[in-house]
């Protein structure tokens, strides 16, 4: 077997390599849409969207027509798909090395003065209406909450 090393210079070494991994490209000034080999934004044509999250326009009007199942006058598809990469800096050391991927879609429903929202992680058919018709009755809600009212009180001074 190889040689064995501790945890704290395995944990050393992977961070240097994830924040040499992170800084080489700007570096090197590469475009990094190519070199992840995708289409810059303002190229992009709806296909392409619709392509990427794997929907049709069909879909999106089955969705849309359950959001406003309930008497709706206004609904919203939000998809998304974001990366991000973190990296933490202590005493010029990388001390914490993350990614962070969200992907889904978020459903608004609005019904008058009444919003209603629901979001899935999962783009299937079955998934976005539940989540429109969650998004549905939220915003079909008639039960008014009246606010809590807030008072000033004395608490416990437990220094002496």
């Amino acid at each position: 077997m190889g040689q064995k090393i501790s945890r704290r210079s395995f944990l050393e070494r992977s961070s240097k390599g994830i924040v040499a991994a992170a800084i080489i490209p700007h570096f090197l000034k590469t475009d990094l849409d190519k070199a992840f080999a995708m289409e810059k934004k303002s190229n992009m044509k709806l296909k392409d969207y619709l392509n990427h999250f794997g929907v049709d326009e069909k879909l999106l009007n089955d969705v849309m027509a359950e959001a406003l199942s309930k008497g709706g006058e206004y609904c919203d598809l939000f998809f998304e798909h974001t990366i991000g990469n973190y990296i933490g800096l202590e005493d010029k050391a990388v001390n914490r090395a993350y990614t962070d991927v969200s992907f889904g879609v978020g459903i608004r429903v609005l019904n008058g003065d009444q919003t209603g929202y629901s979001f899935t992680e999962e783009i299937t058919p079955k998934a976005m209406k539940l989540a429109a018709q969650t998004a549905a009755n939220i915003a079909n809600t008639s039960n008014k909450v009246k606010p809590v009212e807030l008072k000033l009180r004395e608490t416990p001074n437990y220094r002496s």
